[in-house]
């Protein structure tokens, strides 16, 4: 399991993504972080935490049939992966995908 440096201003922005999306805002998550370190400062600090988020909300997306686990899907889903790996190995942690 890849374990990553998430803070509590990710987690919030899951759930105030989730909120405007629910409620039909049509946002972007670059929109959504900018309102959200405008209420919380710092929030989303590193481009792991922003593509986590990323990664968060589509799998919640397709969870509930609003996209589709299509190769796009999961194209994007191996590139994380496969990113988050990198980025451990080059900090000399271990990570083990299961």
């Amino acid at each position: 399991m890849f374990i990553i440096h998430i803070q509590t201003g990710t987690f919030v922005g899951l759930e105030y993504a989730n909120e405007r999306l629910k409620s039909g805002d049509k946002l972007g998550l670059v929109d959504i972080m900018k309102e959200l370190r405008a209420h919380r400062l710092q929030s989303i600090q590193s481009h792991l935490q922003y593509l986590y988020l990323a990664v968060c909300l589509l799998e919640n997306f397709a969870r509930q049939n609003l996209i589709e686990r299509d190769s796009k899907f999961n194209a994007f889903l191996a590139s994380y992966i496969s990113y988050v790996k990198r980025h451990a190995a080059k900090h000399g942690i271990k990570a083990d995908a299961k």
